[in-house]
């Protein structure tokens, strides 16, 4: 990482005592710091540094011009434009009342987390800024008895910088053997932009932090019932369908995409069978995200995996496979 980079933000960093607010702060004096203070706030540099979040957000007013015979003017607007200081790119227009949250106001909270949970800190931001995320790993788990069955564990914080969503937690995970990632929102922080300290946002964030490991926890719960569970027919029509969403009575009157689409997702099935070395409905789970990380974009796309069409997809087999598994009865034909 830059020193300049460290050195820039030592230099002005805002002291975040109790009852201030962020147009009234002023530089911390370095020669009067901890090395408690030090480290936090090199911890922060770093987070920002590493994840490609090391800019700030431009807050401006909007004016529409109007031009009549008597020349042009400027007409006053209740909207704001937020710009990303770092090339001036336009994020998005909110109303005089959205409230903005810095990055490095919420990665000064994720590194504050990490010192009391621990684990470590990653991030990145997705739609060339528009959403930025910040990510505290829990310990790694196991699902199944194949080999190779860790799953990749983290809470994820993630804030928008274009009016469309909350500050919210939710968590991420991705299984090691073939680097699927299901990414599940659970928790808005509906307060977290409303918090004058330090304190009060480190408060916030915690009970946000603990609802998501115990929504995260409930997943990883699923993902051991669906290892022990039998597929069916039934099960995998049902997964099909909401997926897919065919809406022709058999499969002659299906369209040449979603032919193609289905029979991409039998082959994502038939790659995790082996990989798993059996059928269960983990293995189908599984084939849903392999089908959505890797075969519906070319590349890997978090933006698609986190907030987008994948995390839809994702979230509605999730969904069914649950629900599936809560039934009291079960069709038993396997497939």
């Amino acid at each position: 990482m830059s020193t300049n980079i460290v050195e820039n933000f030592l230099n002005e960093m805002p002291n975040f005592s109790e009852g201030t607010t962020t147009n009234s702060i002023k530089p911390l004096n370095k020669s009067v710091m901890t090395d408690k203070q030090v480290k936090r706030g090199l911890d922060i540099a770093n987070l920002l540094s590493d994840t490609g979040n090391a800019w700030s957000i431009l807050d401006k007013p909007l004016y529409a011009t109007h031009n009549d015979e008597h020349g042009g003017k400027l007409l006053e607007t209740n909207s704001r434009g937020l710009f990303r200081s770092d090339n001036e790119m336009n994020l998005g227009v909110v109303g005089s009342r959205y409230e903005v949250m810095q990055n490095d106001v919420l990665a000064e909270t994720l590194v504050d987390l990490q010192s009391q949970f621990g684990g470590d800190l990653r991030g990145g931001n997705l739609q060339d800024g528009k959403k930025v995320y910040f990510q505290l790993s829990l310990a790694e788990a196991n699902i199944g008895n194949y080999q190779n069955n860790g799953v990749k564990r983290y809470i994820t914080c993630l804030n928008s910088h274009d009016g469309s969503s909350s500050i919210g937690f939710g968590s991420t995970n991705e299984v090691v053997i073939c680097s699927n990632t299901f990414h599940t929102a659970l928790s808005d922080i509906s307060k977290f932009r409303h918090t004058a300290s330090a304190s009060d946002r480190l408060a916030q964030a915690i009970k946000g932090f603990e609802s998501a490991m115990n929504g995260e926890a409930k997943v990883i719960e699923n993902y051991h019932n669906m290892a022990s569970a039998e597929i069916t027919q039934d099960i995998v029509t049902k997964v099909i369908n909401n997926l897919f969403n065919p809406k022709a009575k058999d499969v002659a009157e299906l369209s040449t995409r979603t032919k193609n689409n289905v029979q991409m997702f039998a082959k994502a099935y038939n790659i995790e069978k082996e990989q798993k070395g059996g059928e269960n409905l983990w293995t189908l789970f599984n084939a849903v995200t392999r089908y959505t990380n890797h075969m519906e974009k070319k590349e890997k796309d978090l933006n698609h995996l986190m907030v987008g069409a994948g995390y839809k997809k994702n979230l509605v087999a999730y969904d069914t496979i649950v629900r599936w598994l809560q039934e009291p009865t079960k069709t038993s034909v396997l497939v």
